[in-house]
C-alpha cells in the first residue's frame, strides 16, 4: 500500500488487526449501530479499490489507548474512538473468511482466522477474540466468530489444527443483533459479487480490505485528548466526555468479573451514584461537570485537560470499582447541594440556608472547590457549622458585590483554587478578606463602589439582578420564589404619551434599567401590565402580586417620579450594604 499522508501513524488494517494485539471496546460503551447503508457503503469502497477504480480509500483516524495488563496477557488497547469502523472491518473480514471456506480454501481461511480473528492467548483469562465488543454486542459478536470458525471446521480434515475460540462473556440483557445482521449483509453482498467470478475477485477484495484502506492509528497517552483529535479529523463522530472515560476506567477494574457481577455492580452501585447527579430543575445530569472542581480539591494546580490522567493515578491505590465510587461519592453531596440547591446532607438552619443560595446567585464554577472543601470539612466536623456558614456568607458577599458593580470574573480561578489551602491558618470572614486583599489583581468593591452601582448602574440584564430582587422579597418576609423571576420596569422601557411626565428623556435614559426601577413579578403578570400608567400598575402590584415586597412597594409609593425612584435607590443601597457587608 502506498501512503497517502506523511503521518507516521498511517497504517493498514492488515497491520492493525493482524498484529498481536487485542482491541477492547469498554463494556458499557454505546452499542454498534452501523445500519445497512453504512455496511454496504463500506463494501462498495473496498470493491472500488479491488477493481482498481481508485488506489485506496482513506478511513480516517482510530484513537486507541493502551490498557494495563499482566505480563502474560497480550497487549490490549481500548478503542477510544473508531468502534464502528473497526467492528465493521472485522466482521467483513469474517465474511470473506467464511466465503473462502465455502469455496473449499479451508487452509487459507484457517490461517486468516488465526491471524486476524482470534489471538493465541485470552485477555484477562477470558476471551481470545481480537475485537472485544461492549455489553450488548457480545452475543452477536460471538455468533459471528463461531459461525466463521464453523465454516472452516467443515472444510478441513484435522479439526485440531483450528484454534479454539473462547467466547466473550455475555449479559443477560437482550442483545443488540446489529453485528450479526451486518455480517450476514456483508456475506450476501460479497458472495453476489464474486461467487461466479472466473478470476481472483475474492482475493482482490481481501487484499483491498487489508491493504487498500489506509487509516491513521493514534495511541494516546491521555484518553481525554482522543475525542478532541478525532473531532478535528472526523467531524461526524459524537465525542466522548470525561464522564464516559471515568466510567470506562472504573469498570475496567471489574474486567475479570462475570457479566452478572459487572451488571450487579452497575445496577446496585453505579446507577444510584450516577443518578444523584441529576439536576431536576434543568433536566440535565451534572456528572461531567463534577470532575474538574473535584480534581482541583486534591491538586489546585491541575489543568482541565489533566484531570482524567491524575484521577487514574489516584485510583491506582483503589483496588476495586466500589472503592473508586465510594471516594467520589464522599464529595457528591457537596457538589450537588451547592450547584443545585438540593439537600443530600442535612445541616442545621443557618448553614443549610447558606448552602441553598449559591445555586440561586449562579456561583461561578471557579469558587466550587473552595466551597466544596468548606462543606466537606463541616460534614466531617473538622470545622463547626457556624464556621462553614461564615465561609459561605463571605464568598457570597464578595461575589455579589463584584457582580453588582459589573466586575468581570477575571482572576477568580487563580484566587479560589488555592484559597482553602492558603487559609489553613484561619477561615473567619476577616481572615479570608485579608488573604483576598493581598492579591493585587482582585478587585473587591468597597461601600462607595457598591453604593454608586446601586444608584447608577444599569443592571436589568445582569445575571445577579434576579437573585438580588428575590433576596429583597425574602427580606420583606416573603417566600423565596421557585425558579427565575420576571423583572418588571416600573418606569416602562417604552413610555406612552401623557404618562410618567415627570421623567425627562435624560432621566429615562439613565434610570430605566437601574435597580431602583426594577421589581420582581410572576411570568403570568408581567405581560399584562406592560406600559400601563403607574396608577393602574400600582393597583395590580397591590392586589395581584405574589411577591410581598411588591405589595409593600405599592403601599409606599403613591406616585412614581424621579424623586421617588432616587429615594428608593438610596434605601436599596443601604439594604444591599447591610445584606452583603464588607468584612472589617
Amino acid at each position: 500500500m502506498s501512503k497517502i499522508t506523511h503521518n507516521t501513524g498511517e497504517t493498514s488494517f492488515d497491520q492493525v488487526i493482524g498484529a498481536g494485539n487485542i482491541y477492547v471496546i469498554p463494556y458499557f460503551q454505546r452499542p454498534y449501530k452501523w445500519a445497512k447503508p453504512e455496511i454496504e457503503g463500506l463494501i462498495d469502497d473496498i470493491e472500488r479499490v479491488a477493481d482498481a477504480e481508485v488506489d485506496s480509500h482513506f478511513c480516517g483516524a482510530i484513537i486507541i489507548a493502551q490498557q494495563p495488563s499482566k505480563p502474560s496477557d497480550p497487549n490490549a488497547y481500548e478503542i477510544v474512538d473508531g468502534q464502528q469502523r473497526m467492528t465493521s472491518i472485522f466482521i467483513t473480514l469474517c465474511a470473506v473468511i467464511t466465503l473462502l471456506s465455502r469455496r473449499g480454501d479451508g487452509d487459507e481461511a484457517r490461517k486468516l482466522f488465526h491471524k486476524y480473528i482470534i489471538h493465541t492467548e485470552k485477555y484477562l483469562e477470558k476471551s481470545n477474540a481480537k475485537i472485544q465488543s461492549s455489553q450488548l454486542d457480545r452475543k452477536s459478536m460471538n455468533d459471528v466468530i463461531e459461525s466463521t470458525r464453523a465454516s472452516i471446521v467443515n472444510t478441513v480434515e484435522d479439526v485440531s489444527q483450528i484454534r479454539e475460540f473462547h467466547p466473550l462473556s455475555t449479559s443477560a440483557l437482550a442483545p443488540n443483533q446489529t453485528v450479526k445482521k451486518n455480517y450476514d449483509r456483508a456475506l450476501v453482498a460479497i458472495q453476489n459479487k464474486y461467487e461466479n467470478s472466473l478470476d481472483d475477485g475474492l482475493e482482490r477484495f481481501l487484499s483491498a480490505l487489508l491493504s487498500g484502506l489506509p487509516v491513521v492509528q493514534i495511541d494516546v497517552i491521555d484518553p481525554t485528548s482522543g475525542p478532541i483529535i478525532f473531532d478535528r479529523l472526523n467531524s461526524k463522530q459524537k465525542p466522548m466526555t470525561i464522564g464516559d472515560l471515568v466510567k470506562n476506567a472504573i469498570f475496567q477494574k471489574s474486567a475479570s468479573r462475570s457479566p452478572v457481577e459487572v451488571e450487579k455492580l452497575h445496577d446496585d452501585i453505579w446507577t444510584p451514584f450516577y443518578g444523584r447527579f441529576q439536576d431536576d430543575r434543568s433536566g440535565k445530569n451534572l456528572f461531567d461537570s463534577f470532575f474538574f472542581p473535584y480534581g482541583l480539591i486534591s491538586d489546585p494546580s491541575t489543568k482541565k485537560s489533566e484531570v482524567f490522567n491524575k484521577l487514574q493515578k489516584e485510583w491506582q491505590t483503589s483496588t476495586s470499582p466500589e472503592q473508586v465510587v465510594e471516594r467520589l461519592a464522599h464529595w457528591q453531596p457537596a457538589f450537588m447541594d451547592i450547584v443545585t440547591g438540593t439537600e443530600l446532607h442535612s445541616f442545621d438552619g443557618r448553614l443549610k440556608n447558606c448552602i441553598s443560595r449559591p445555586s440561586r446567585f449562579r456561583l461561578p464554577s471557579s469558587a466550587l472547590p473552595f466551597l466544596m472543601s468548606a462543606y466537606r470539612s463541616a460534614q466531617l466536623d473538622e470545622i463547626s457549622q457556624d464556621e462553614a456558614a461564615e465561609i459561605f456568607d463571605f464568598t457570597e458577599g464578595f461575589l455579589v458585590r463584584r457582580a453588582l458593580c459589573g466586575v468581570e470574573p477575571t482572576g477568580l480561578h487563580a484566587l479560589f483554587k488555592d484559597l482553602w489551602k492558603n487559609s489553613d491558618g484561619g477561615r473567619s470572614a476577616d481572615a479570608l478578606s485579608q488573604l483576598v486583599r493581598t492579591s493585587p489583581t482582585i478587585f473587591w468593591p468597597d461601600d462607595t463602589a457598591v453604593h454608586n452601582a446601586v444608584i447608577e448602574r444599569p443592571v436589568y440584564t445582569a445575571k445577579i439582578t434576579n437573585y438580588v430582587l428575590a433576596e429583597l422579597n425574602r427580606a420583606s418576609g416573603g417566600d423565596v420564589p421557585p425558579g427565575d423571576i420576571v423583572i418588571e420596569h416600573v418606569l416602562p422601557q417604552k413610555v406612552k404619551a401623557g404618562t410618567y411626565v415627570g421623567f425627562s428623556p435624560e432621566d429615562r435614559k439613565s434610570l430605566t434599567h437601574t435597580l431602583a426601577n426594577l421589581l420582581p413579578l410572576s411570568p403570568s403578570m408581567n405581560p399584562g401590565i406592560g406600559n400601563l400608567e403607574y396608577k393602574k400598575k400600582r393597583a395590580v402590584y397591590a392586589e395581584d402580586s405574589m411577591y410581598k415586597h411588591v405589595r409593600e412597594f405599592a403601599a409606599e409609593y403613591e406616585d412614581w417620579t424621579p424623586e421617588a425612584l432616587r429615594d428608593r435607590a438610596e434605601r436599596l443601597s443601604d439594604w444591599v450594604l447591610t445584606r452583603w457587608p464588607l468584612p472589617a
